[in-house]
């Protein structure tokens, strides 16, 4: 066995520091994500809450204490802003885009035919 107590201590004590380097990463990277993701999550709570048609910053941030203390581990906050809007007879204001690019006689241009020779292209 080659080495003194001391080289081995100074190893351990290495060996500690990087332990330590990486742990302190670890914990900020586990920091920022769960930032990332409170944020991101409360961003789809509020978009959720202005689908009802609210847009006052005081009735979106109550809404939104309302539903968080209705919501439960059998209801997600979907479900509850979903019986909000149906108890209250409220429709979403989500908006449905039709598939209407059949020719454009007034301007001149034919969107489909467009696309449909782009394609034709690759």
């Amino acid at each position: 066995m080659g080495g003194s107590t001391d080289e081995f201590k100074e190893a351990n004590i290495k060996l500690e520091k990087q332990l330590k380097e990486l742990e302190n990463k670890y914990n900020i990277e586990v920091e920022t994500r769960t930032t990332l993701e409170n944020a991101s999550k409360l961003e789809k709570e509020y978009a959720a809450i202005k689908q009802l048609g609210v847009q006052d910053e005081d009735q979106l941030e109550f809404l939104h204490f309302k539903f968080n203390k209705a919501v439960t581990e059998e209801k997600p906050y979907e479900q509850v802003v979903a019986e909000y809007a149906k108890e209250n007879k409220l429709k979403t204001t989500t908006k449905f885009i039709k598939n209407e690019f059949g020719g454009n006689t007034e301007s001149g241009i034919d969107i489909s035919e467009a696309f449909n020779k782009l394609n034709r292209r690759k």
